[in-house]
């Protein structure tokens, strides 16, 4: 049984423009459901987002995709989506790209707090069932590509 936070916050997350921008107003503390939830639905306009505005030095997907008080879900126990790990890795890209020197800053304290984003703990059994998810060692390759392309000055396009 989901618990009344949970619920609240898938129902905010329906409509991602506006939950993207409350997400400047919402307290930090929520930003581990939120990823939960938008990970879950599919909320790629919200995760990217999210991943772009993290709060916490350390994004960890072990930590934040188990079975929790909230929901009784495991999403470690299943295939991560295409959909959803790509926009981790934009929102990756977004926040390296805004963190450049002459970029435009927002009045976010957070935009700086990320250091670690640890994609470790997700189902990976080696071979691609589902066109529809990602493997391990796809979502590693679309990450190193991203840092990649930072540190060279381009753009890497995740997939």
């Amino acid at each position: 049984m989901h618990t009344l936070v949970f619920l609240s916050t898938r129902q905010v997350l329906q409509c991602q423009p506006a939950a993207c921008q409350a997400l400047p107003l919402l307290p930090r503390e929520l930003f581990p459901l939120l990823f939960k939830v938008a990970f879950m639905d599919k909320k790629t306009v919200v995760l990217r987002e999210l991943v772009h505005t993290w709060p916490f030095p350390l994004l960890s997907f072990q930590q934040l995709l188990q079975e929790c008080a909230h929901c009784s879900r495991a999403l470690l126990q299943e295939r991560p989506s295409t959909e959803s790990m790509q926009a981790v890795i934009l929102g990756l890209t977004a926040r390296l790209h805004t963190s450049e020197p002459g970029a435009s800053t927002q009045p976010l304290c957070r935009k700086h707090a990320l250091r670690v984003l640890d994609m470790t703990g997700l189902l990976d059994d080696g071979v691609e069932q589902d066109p529809g998810t990602m493997s391990m060692w796809d979502c590693t390759a679309a990450v190193a590509r991203t840092c990649i392309a930072q540190q060279q000055g381009g753009a890497a396009e995740p997939g």
